[in-house]
C-alpha cells in the first residue's frame, strides 16, 4: 500500500519551470486590456474562449458581493472587492492553457487556425 504522505515520488511531483517575460506582467496585461473597445468585447473574447476549448456551456454570474477593503495592500484595490462577473465553462483547463497565462505575448492559439482565438 503507498503512503499518501511519501513526496520522494517523482512521477507525481509537479514540475515548475521559470519564466522571465520580456514585459511585466502588469504592463501586458493593461496593453492587452487597453486594446479592447467599450461594450461587450470582454464578453465575446470569453465566449470565443469557450468554445475554442469545446465547451457546450457557458455561464455569466453577477456577484454583488463586496468584500472588506480595511486589510488590501493598497488602498487603490478597493475598487476591485466587488461587485463582479464570473464566467464559467464546462471545458478542462489544461496544460498548454496554463501556458498560455504564462506567456500573455505569445498565444499558443496563433498557429490554430479553426479556433476562432486565433486571430
Amino acid at each position: 500500500m503507498e503512503n499518501p504522505n511519501d513526496t520522494s515520488s517523482s512521477s507525481s511531483a509537479p514540475v515548475i519551470e521559470c519564466y522571465n517575460p520580456d514585459q511585466p506582467y502588469t504592463a501586458r496585461l493593461k496593453k492587452i486590456l487597453d486594446d479592447y473597445p467599450d461594450g461587450t468585447q470582454v464578453l465575446r473574447e470569453i465566449i470565443q474562449n469557450s468554445d475554442d476549448a469545446g465547451s457546450t456551456r457557458q455561464e455569466f454570474i453577477l456577484d454583488y458581493n463586496t468584500y472588506d477593503t480595511e486589510h488590501l495592500l493598497d488602498k487603490k484595490l478597493a475598487r476591485y472587492q466587488g461587485p463582479a462577473l464570473l464566467a464559467l465553462n464546462d471545458s478542462l483547463f489544461r496544460d498548454k492553457d496554463f501556458e498560455s497565462l504564462i506567456r500573455l505575448e505569445d498565444s499558443v492559439k496563433k498557429d490554430e487556425f479553426e479556433k476562432i482565438g486565433c486571430k
